[in-house]
């Protein structure tokens, strides 16, 4: 019976042959269309949800005129951390900043140069839920003694 549909059908798609490539042709590109919007959505749903609190993450931004253009950037001034811990302090149970400056250390007239990205204060494990790969959390807290 299936083979009798397959017959039905290859005869039909070559009797009506530029009907057939319009249909074909426009279901094939409809799924090119549509299956790369449902990854990009897929992709966009599920951001960062690889963290324990990712519903209660967020993140500060801020809009700057460069160069006559408005600017979008998640890079603020320093400050910005111990300023928002005084006013919304109450809000959050950790505000933890980073910024990805280059270091300096000096020592004598040796100077050395650090690049990366440094989170102030070291709350980052219990912020994410993530766990150290060596050493143990105690030891990252701040010393402000």
């Amino acid at each position: 019976m299936l083979r009798n549909y397959l017959k039905i059908a290859f005869r039909n798609l070559t009797r009506n042959k530029g009907y057939s490539f319009i249909n074909i042709g426009g279901l094939a590109l409809g799924m090119a269309v549509a299956m790369p919007i449902g990854l990009w959505m897929s992709d966009e749903r599920s951001f960062d949800k690889n963290f324990q609190n990712y519903d209660r993450i967020v993140q500060v931004m801020q809009h700057i005129t460069q160069n006559g253009k408005k600017v979008t950037q998640g890079i603020n001034p320093y400050l910005l951390g111990p300023e928002i811990r005084a006013q919304y302090g109450s809000d959050f149970t950790h505000v933890l900043q980073s910024s990805s400056t280059n270091k300096l250390l000096v020592h004598g007239d040796k100077r050395f140069i650090k690049s990366g990205r440094y989170f102030e204060p070291p709350v980052w494990f219990q912020l994410a839920g993530q766990r150290p790969r060596f050493g143990r959390r105690p030891s990252l807290q701040l010393r402000l003694a």
